[in-house]
């Protein structure tokens, strides 16, 4: 019937056997009706059939395959999942078992080395499970407990040498004082560096002899204790004294007081501190007479010029005076009268318009002769 219309569109008709051989024109109506009639459809509708039947068949086939691939791919994927999962459990079981086995173990190792860095001796425990690492961590011990006891040992020694640097220093200490005591500051100084102290002129000091008048009876009335004690009393009077008034004490030799200004320091108002000293001296004591009821007296001889002071001797040394002026102030002082200061007029000289002085003429000095000599009784009042 398809053919008959396509020919008819041609114009080429069928001549009863089969073959469009019969020439007319186009007949395009005859075309539409033939492809239009119901006897077309049904003849196509048949011919169809087997072919929808087909495309049928094999699209129920394709859905069977496709849902078994799908049910078979979803299989795999979740046995991948579950494999994966697997995997990873035994992944951090295996981590656990590494982190507990060997790592805890290694940072505690490391800790326990910073502790030791620190001082901070710590044996650790056994690790069970990994023999290497026991044996590591015996190694360790054994190292931490040869540090820990070195480490006593060494505060041992620091401590006993600590205790025996304390007991030097307080041995320096006290030897320093003692050489401070016998000897002047800066001659101490000198010889603790190690420098050595020879004799020096000093051109310009006073010396200062003062004893206490009546000693020997004293001392048989009142007896050996008692009179050291008496001397001790007086004896420190001096010396707060003569600190105060920046003096050098020299010596005692019995109930005799000696020392010196301008020696080892140089000053050049020698003469002004030993006339402050002697003064202030024969106050004190009348004071401390008035206060104890007796009738202590002393003598004082002053006496200026040039001296030689130095270092006497290698065991039991003193620092000393020599020259003309050490023995003519012993003069003086033993010619003085009682609670008196008696100077030379060298003495006077040099203090004569700040002191008062009392004149008591020539006196018999043994050795000397003769000398002019004067009584110092005070300060001159500034008028203001």
């Amino acid at each position: 019937l398809e053919n008959i219309a396509m020919h008819a569109l041609q114009g080429e008709f069928d001549d009863g056997t089969g073959s469009f051989l019969i020439k007319k024109p186009p007949d395009q109506p005859l075309a539409i009706q033939i492809l239009h009639s119901q006897q077309y459809h049904e003849a196509k509708a048949k011919i169809m059939k087997p072919l929808r039947d087909f495309t049928q068949m094999v699209n129920q086939r394709t859905s069977i395959l496709v849902s078994e691939l799908e049910k078979e791919v979803h299989r795999r994927v979740q046995f991948g999942l579950v494999l994966a999962l697997a995997l990873l459990g035994l992944l951090s079981i295996g981590y656990t078992v590494i982190l507990r086995l060997v790592l805890r173990p290694i940072h505690l190792l490391s800790t326990a080395v910073e502790q030791l860095q620190q001082g901070k001796f710590a044996e650790m425990q056994s690790i069970r499970g990994v023999r290497e690492l026991n044996q590591l961590v015996t190694a360790f011990n054994q190292m931490a407990s040869i540090l820990h006891q070195r480490e006593k040992e060494k505060e041992t020694a620091l401590t006993d040498l600590g205790d025996k640097a304390a007991a030097l220093e307080k041995e320096k200490g006290r030897t320093e004082k003692l050489l401070v005591n016998v000897l002047p500051v800066a001659i101490a100084d000198r010889l603790q560096k190690g420098e050595k102290v020879e004799a020096e002129s000093f051109p310009e000091v006073t010396v200062l002899f003062a004893d206490v008048v009546g000693f020997t009876k004293l001392a048989a009335e009142l007896g050996p204790k008692s009179v050291a004690n008496l001397l001790n009393e007086l004896f420190e009077i001096f010396d707060d004294l003569s600190e105060k008034y920046k003096l050098e004490k020299i010596k005692t030799i019995g109930d005799c007081y000696m020392a010196v200004a301008g020696v080892p320091d140089r000053s050049p108002t020698h003469a002004q501190q030993m006339a402050d000293f002697s003064l202030e001296a024969l106050a004190l004591l009348h004071q401390e007479n008035q206060r104890m009821s007796r009738n202590l007296q002393i003598r004082i001889g002053m006496h200026s010029g040039t001296v030689a002071a130095g270092i006497i001797g290698r065991k039991k040394f003193a620092y000393d005076l020599w020259g003309d002026v050490v023995n003519v102030t012993s003069r003086l002082e033993g010619t003085a009268e009682p609670m008196k200061i008696h100077v030379s007029e060298s003495v006077h000289a040099r203090l004569e318009d700040s002191y008062l002085f009392e004149q008591r003429g020539e006196v018999e000095l043994r050795n000397r002769g003769k000398l002019r000599t004067y009584y110092l009784i005070g300060k001159k009042v500034e008028k203001s």
